[in-house]
């Protein structure tokens, strides 16, 4: 019964376990039917083999807070406009699929959406200008996706509240014109595998909480423990400020075109580095004393 698409169990005296192998029923989709429970509160479905469209009948749940549907075979032609019906709803999954075509404008109307999680998907296109609405959000992970262009400015607006912005391996290109204002919420801030020119801008200061930093070289983040700037195209020298960086465990660099002498200097009794990677570089000069303090 591989290939069966609709299994109807319900008006039945069942009892006992539901058998592992209904998960060889691979074809099974979403049923419209599900648009009848008007009170649901949470919906997951998260880590089955479900494939097909997301239902547009989704959009008459209009008291979800919570839609898990990640790590299925989803596919579709672009997620569906009703979605921005669910006015409701705080935590939207649907990582891991095969959700193809742009992220909706209409996302930005959710207004209390807390969690937005599209990673692993085939999503292309430019980011939307409407998610600098979602001022209460507080992780977006959009990794591993065919995004490009540049990442708006008007994302700065959302720092109040936001401490995981994931976007690698996308296709991010241009300047980073974020201003990083007081009050800066981020932990987590990871471009790593995009295209961005330039520095990072110095206001990244204002952001005292960060504790991984993966774009390109920070000014001064005394709190920062993990930092990976691996696989870019990062030019010039290493500067002299990452010794300043007193909490810094793990340091990785590889694969860019830095050059010059790393002149670093890292203190004694304050250095706890685990991880330190340079490879591929065309760095000159010896290899700072001052590392064996770590």
């Amino acid at each position: 019964m591989r290939s069966l698409q609709n299994l109807s169990l319900q008006t039945n005296n069942l009892s006992g376990l539901i058998p592992k192998t209904i998960g060889d029923l691979t074809e099974l989709k979403l049923p419209s039917e599900l648009r009848k429970l008007k009170n649901l509160n949470n919906l997951g479905l998260s880590n089955n083999q479900l494939s097909g469209p997301i239902p547009s009948s989704f959009g008459n749940l209009r008291n979800l807070q919570g839609l898990f549907l990640s790590d299925n075979n989803l596919t579709t032609e672009g997620i569906p406009s009703s979605i921005c019906n669910l006015t409701s709803l705080v935590r939207l999954d649907l990582a891991g699929n095969n959700l193809k075509g742009e992220i909706p404008q209409c996302l930005g109307s959710i207004s209390g959406l807390l969690v937005l999680m599209m990673s692993d998907n085939d999503l292309s296109g430019e980011m939307p200008l409407s998610i600098c609405n979602l001022t209460s959000l507080q992780r977006l992970v959009l990794a591993r996706n065919n995004l490009m262009v540049e990442i708006p400015q008007c994302i700065g607006n959302i720092f109040g509240h936001l401490w995981n912005l994931d976007m690698p391996h996308n296709y991010l290109s241009g300047t980073l014109r974020i201003t990083f204002k007081n009050g800066c919420a981020l932990q987590l801030f990871n471009l790593n595998g995009n295209e961005p020119e330039g520095r990072t801008p110095q206001s990244l200061a204002n952001c005292t909480d960060l504790l991984v930093l993966n774009p390109s070289f920070p000014t001064c983040l005394e709190n920062l423990l993990i930092l990976d700037l691996s696989r870019n195209n990062l030019k010039g020298a290493i500067p002299q400020c990452l010794g300043n960086m007193l909490r810094l465990e793990v340091l990785d660099m590889q694969h860019n075109n830095l050059s010059g002498t790393f002149q670093s200097t890292f203190s004694i009794g304050n250095c706890y580095l685990r991880s330190f990677n340079l490879y591929g570089k065309k760095l000159e000069g010896r290899i700072p004393r001052s590392l064996a303090n770590c």
